[in-house]
């Protein structure tokens, strides 16, 4: 009989996820890290999984340690099922994450929200007449009413000026119903 788990909060240390009593090996070719803005992310090839929200931990390793937790309105479940397990990891942003564990073998397969980010882009190319080399977006997850993502949309004159906070930058907050931006805030 397969076993359910569903994770709040998961450890990721010496290339293991850890969450309740289930230990288990996620290494290269995935790569997890936590950023500047203490979101933690899962990254194999070209493609990127937003976990949520991390903290460092204090490791006896070389290897990069911390904790963290899905987001509001994230689904996380854990299955366990003779000698194989899986996580299905669903966002409210439609982003998607399985994993397969078997014997010896690993399989990831994201699936990213790239609607929203492309409805950014149009935003960004529209409103503002910014061209793609003019900035980067980075995921803040979701609001806090629920109903939207926020993409931060760092323009590269704001990375490169000695005044942080006095620039061109923007967070957008996209709805996940119409998949459009529905707000714009000057830079935070």
């Amino acid at each position: 009989m397969p076993e359910e788990y569903y994770p709040d909060r998961l450890v990721y240390e010496n290339g293991e996820l850890r969450f309740g009593p289930h230990q288990l090996p996620l290494t290269a070719p995935a790569a997890i890290a936590i950023g500047a803005t203490g979101r933690v992310s899962l990254t194999e090839s070209t493609q990127s999984f937003p976990f949520g929200p991390g903290r460092p931990l204090p490791s006896a390793s070389a290897l990069p340690a911390f904790e963290f937790t899905p987001d509001p309105g994230d689904t996380v479940r854990f299955t366990h099922n003779r000698g194989t397990a899986s996580l299905l990891w669903t966002k409210r942003s439609r982003a998607k994450l399985e994993v397969q564990w078997s014997a010896n073998s690993l399989e990831l397969r994201i699936v990213e929200a790239a609607d929203l980010e492309r409805a950014a882009v149009q935003y960004l190319t529209g409103a503002k007449h910014w061209e793609l080399s003019e900035y980067r977006l980075e995921g803040r997850g979701p609001a806090s009413d629920g109903l939207h993502e926020i993409l931060f949309a760092v323009h590269r004159g704001d990375r490169d000026s000695p005044y942080p906070g006095a620039g061109r930058s923007v967070e957008l907050h996209l709805s996940y119903d119409s998949r459009q931006v529905t707000r714009e805030l000057a830079g935070q």
